[in-house]
């Protein structure tokens, strides 16, 4: 057979197959055996006719139409191994001539994309870790406490007081109009208050503060220039507040901390704990805005070239993703589908918007981990699995890593990838404060090697090929 393909828009191959003569032979001989079985001709026993006769009896272009699927498979299997072509979705066939020799065959073949993108040599990034003050850890410490607040009701009736939480129907009016929504003649929504500086918008804990059970007050204040919906902000509001119940909250000493926590030491090593785990969080947040932003920009500056089809693998991914979280809560997703009326497909179209953003941002960024040359070898996942191992118990640790090692190593080698890619991006992009304009340039980008839709796969590596997955 002779071959010809030709790249088409939306990662389209074009395969045009001519059929040898004797394949068609081949096929043909196939469909006559199996026409006979269905035939009726005169003086033949059903299987008995030979192809001759049948030929003359239907026609050459029945036999035809009956050996064409035959036919065509067979020059698409050969034309997938002579090509060495792998398609990522179903084809879909093309034109096909079947009037003379030689036969011809058109089909058209998802295969793998094609991103280019810009050079990224000359990007940078301001890349700033915020100081964590005595503010900061004062807030922190304050948090941790409060989640070991007992609540109890006051052994006699009293108004609320500072360090109270107070439950009461909460109604906000803005210019006449509640923006909680509440309809005339029904109660406003259910909230707790805690009564403590900063706790509350300026002027509400103070009217609070003196109202016992069933008093209703209306508290005029003015929202904050950092509220949330901007059309607030700095905007008048009245708090019409109906009381409904007042609790005692009885915060622990300072003392019992680290046992309720279940740490070790006294309470300034606690401290000294939640201070280094503050700046490591905002070391995190830091560098994910920076990396965040350089593929942004990778994905702004690319050039795609991808099948359709890839967009709703992506967004099946998503939704699959959320399917495993229903065994969680004892249900299925098909329970789940039922409850909401809703069939599967539908939601695989919902998230289709999504599905391709995720595929721009893959497909970029494994550009950029063949453009760098960013691979993954063994010594990275035995590190990698050795930080894992330390958030177990000892007895745990053996079994977990023999599971590390064997089961989960693809994920083991993801994580340790990720590490790696967001450690290349960190050191070339990030311009801290007083850095050089002049500071060294990276290499430009290369073209790189086709590769899956759904994950940022490495160069090869010498010892072992990972992949990371969005």
């Amino acid at each position: 057979m002779n071959v010809t393909s030709e790249r088409m828009p939306r990662s389209i191959l074009q395969l045009t197959i001519e059929i040898d003569e004797a394949t068609v032979e081949k096929e043909l001989d196939r469909a006559s055996r199996s026409l006979s079985q269905k035939a009726r001709v005169p003086g033949f026993r059903p299987g008995k006719a030979p192809r001759a006769i049948l030929e003359r009896f239907y026609g050459r272009q029945a036999l035809l139409e009956e050996a064409s699927e035959g036919i065509i498979n067979a020059g698409f299997k050969y034309a997938l191994e002579s090509e060495g072509v792998d398609p990522i979705a179903q084809a879909s066939l093309g034109e096909v001539q079947f009037n003379t020799l030689p036969y011809t065959v058109v089909i058209n073949v998802p295969v793998e994309p094609i991103t280019k993108i810009a050079d990224y040599s000359g990007y940078k990034q301001e890349y700033t870790v915020p100081a964590v003050t005595d503010e900061v850890l004062s807030r922190a410490m304050d948090d941790m406490r409060e989640k070991h607040v007992v609540l109890r009701e006051p052994d006699d009736a009293r108004p609320a007081k500072q360090g109270d939480l107070v439950t009461a129907e909460v109604d906000v009016v803005h210019n006449g109009l509640s923006i909680n929504g509440r309809i005339d003649g029904q109660p406003a929504q259910s909230t707790d208050l805690i009564l403590e500086p900063g706790r509350l918008i300026g002027g509400l804990m103070e009217g609070v503060i003196g109202l016992s059970i069933g008093d209703n007050k209306i508290i005029n204040a003015t929202m904050p220039q950092d509220y949330t919906d901007e059309t607030l902000r700095g905007e008048a509001v009245t708090f019409d507040v109906t009381v409904r119940r007042i609790q005692e909250r009885i915060l622990p000493d300072w003392d019992e901390l680290p046992t309720l926590e279940n740490k070790e030491g006294t309470l300034a090593d606690l401290k000294h704990a939640a201070s280094d785990e503050l700046a490591k969080n905002a070391r995190e947040n830091a560098e994910n805005r920076l990396v965040n932003g350089f593929i942004d920009s990778l994905v702004a500056g690319a050039v795609y070239d991808y099948h359709e089809s890839m967009i709703e693998q992506e967004a099946d991914r998503i939704l699959r993703g959320q399917e495993q979280e229903y065994s969680r809560y004892g249900t299925t997703a098909e329970a789940v589908y039922r409850q909401m009326g809703r069939k599967r497909e539908d939601l695989v179209a919902q998230y289709l918007p999504q599905g391709e953003e995720r595929l721009k941002r893959n497909l970029a960024l494994r550009e950029f981990v063949t453009a760098e040359g960013i691979v993954v070898e063994d010594a990275d996942v035995d590190a990698e699995i050795d930080t894992m191992l330390e958030t177990y118990e000892p007895e745990q640790k053996e079994t977990m890593k023999t599971l590390l090692r064997d089961q989960l190593v693809a994920s083991v080698a993801n994580a340790a990838l990720d590490k790696k890619i967001r450690a290349r991006i960190v050191a070339m992009v990030a311009q801290t404060e007083g850095a050089s304009d002049g500071a060294t340039k990276k290499k430009s980008t290369k073209k790189a090697a086709s590769t899956e839709g759904d994950d940022t796969t490495a160069a090869a590596p010498k010892k072992k090929t990972t992949k990371k997955a969005e």
